[in-house]
């Protein structure tokens, strides 16, 4: 890890409990990697927290959701149950029984995630959360929607198991989204919608040559410009995980075209930004500022310019070029902040004072890692508190405050250790060693 931490990827999801304050440390750790997508060390961490905190609601409801997230719907029941059973506060409950809606409806039990959605849309109202009752209304609309299709035998649908599919793709069910594909290829052997969503379900579980796969077939069946773009965009995206650059950026081209012929400019800035990716990636870093640059063009919302400002940011980190990187990690922050994700504002703070730290700027590295590490405290986010602390760490050990710079990684070891995060805790460890030695 040699005095450079990681540069954070901006990760944003929903999570349940996010204006309840967590007092212990496994229950933060466990919903700080669900909001990461690193399911399973969100369960070592649940694990952890129900041990630890055994009458704590909490730790039950963050483990259940991690459960859920990666498809053990008995166990995400379970927890979730048990969370019920140890609580009455009203904010909690609401959480829960959306939760537990949420895991009878993949299950495929209408009637029950209809009463427990029901449940959180009555306390949704006693509390005065109009956003949670709207979600909770249009969900129990769905459902009755379902529950109609199901008993309505004249309603036609074309290709049911194809709109399962992608409906399961779009709830993160990927496994019943594959399971549900395959029977709609074997249904529907000319449809190439059943093989473009078997082949994307493929790809968001990791099988990419099954993917590739079923995405080429599917490329074989239609000749519509419209999903021809889909499908070459994720041929792009399969092939760019798989290490195939130079495939990837000739999908990605081929899709980019069809945007142009069919005036979509959003999907044209996505594609820019990817193809910029893949430049980054082979090291031509210009080009893809380039690339980057044309994205920037066709975006018109501000908020969906942060991404791609946080992308070029680093492109000038790894070029070296520090001020551009502070430059365009400014108007990240500014964006973020214009929509209140103070969050998100705390983590390009710390790689701003990392920028200013690598250039010997230590009154501004000192200011935007302790405003970053302060920030990200506050929301109760232990992995961007963890990299804090190892900021610090190499700014003093950078300053010759080889004592400081101990506290603090020794503080950054102790906080990865305690979440699970095994590869940063060595990494800092490493540096730790290395700088016993030089005392």
């Amino acid at each position: 890890m040699k005095k450079v931490l990681s540069i954070f990827l901006l990760l944003l999801s929903f999570l349940p409990f996010k204006n309840i304050a967590y007092a212990q440390r496994e229950i933060d750790a466990c919903w700080t990697f669900i909001k990461a997508g690193d399911y399973k060390r969100a369960i070592k961490a649940g694990k952890l927290a129900v041990k630890k905190y055994p009458k704590n609601p909490k730790a039950y409801v963050c483990l259940g959701s991690a459960y859920y997230k990666v498809g053990e719907l008995n166990l995400a029941l379970e927890n979730l149950k048990k969370a019920e059973s140890l609580t009455s506060n009203k904010k909690v409950l609401l959480a829960i029984y959306s939760e537990i809606g949420m895991v009878m409806y993949r299950m495929g039990y209408l009637d029950d995630a209809l009463s427990y959605f029901n449940r959180s849309l009555s306390l949704a109202k006693d509390l005065g959360d109009t956003d949670m009752q709207t979600n909770m209304q249009n969900i129990i609309a769905k459902i009755y929607e379902d529950k109609l299709d199901k008993s309505n035998k004249n309603i036609a649908y074309a290709k049911r198991e194809v709109d399962a599919c992608l409906t399961f793709i779009d709830v993160g069910d990927y496994k019943r989204a594959i399971e549900v594909g395959k029977i709609a290829v074997k249904k529907y052997p000319m449809d190439s919608l059943a093989y473009s969503c078997l082949g994307s379900a493929y790809y968001k579980v990791g099988e990419f040559k099954l993917a590739l796969e079923n995405m080429k077939k599917a490329e074989s069946l239609t000749s519509n410009k419209k999903h021809l773009m889909d499908i070459y965009n994720t041929m792009g995206l399969i092939l760019d995980s798989m290490g195939s650059l130079d495939d990837a950026l000739l999908y990605y081209s081929r899709s980019l075209s069809l945007a142009k012929d069919l005036v979509d400019t959003k999907m044209q800035a996505v594609l820019l930004n990817n193809i910029a990716g893949i430049y980054g990636k082979k090291g031509e870093l210009d080009k893809a500022l380039i690339y980057y640059e044309e994205s920037l063009s066709l975006t018109t919302n501000e908020k969906d310019k942060a991404p791609t400002y946080n992308n070029m940011a680093i492109i000038y980190y790894v070029k070296g070029d520090w001020q551009k990187a502070i430059k365009y990690y400014q108007k990240v922050v500014e964006i973020f902040e214009k929509y209140g994700d103070y969050h998100s504002v705390s983590i390009v703070k710390l790689n701003i004072g990392e920028v200013y730290r690598r250039i010997g700027d230590y009154k501004n590295a000192e200011k935007y890692l302790f405003e970053g590490l302060e920030g990200v405290k506050k929301v109760g986010d232990k992995l961007g508190e963890a990299t804090g602390y190892g900021s610090l760490g190499f700014f003093y050990k950078d300053k010759g405050d080889k004592k400081t710079a101990r506290e603090y990684l020794i503080r950054a070891y102790n906080l990865y250790k305690s979440i699970g995060a095994e590869k940063e805790a060595q990494g800092i460890l490493e540096e730790i060693k290395e700088l016993d030695k030089s005392n």
